[in-house]
């Protein structure tokens, strides 16, 4: 998924909108993860489903910290409703950033 430029508006969207781009955003991340050979599990969690939850055996610190910096990735997120990210490695690592 490619982000939005600066000047998109998206201001009026709807909340139910919002969550259609939400559900379209994961669902094209995890097939392009996929199609890199990648065996990432990506799902929307929360209560508005306004977390994006990224699940990848081999995931690492570093990785988890290269996304919370990426600030094109954060925007784009922020920009359909995402309020956090949640990446695990599926066993002992879990980590949580905040977009707000």
């Amino acid at each position: 998924p490619t982000p939005f430029p600066a000047d998109y508006n998206h201001q009026n969207w709807s909340p139910e909108y919002k969550l259609y781009r939400r559900k379209e955003f994961v669902r094209d991340l995890e097939t392009q993860l996929l199609d890199q050979g990648r065996d990432f599990y990506i799902s929307l969690r929360g209560k508005n489903e306004d977390h994006l939850h990224i699940k990848y055996v081999l995931m690492t610190r570093p990785a988890v910290y290269k996304m919370a910096n990426d600030p094109a990735f954060r925007s784009t997120l922020r920009t359909i409703g995402f309020t956090k990210i949640i990446a695990t490695d599926g066993y002992n690592d879990t980590w949580t950033i905040d977009l707000q």
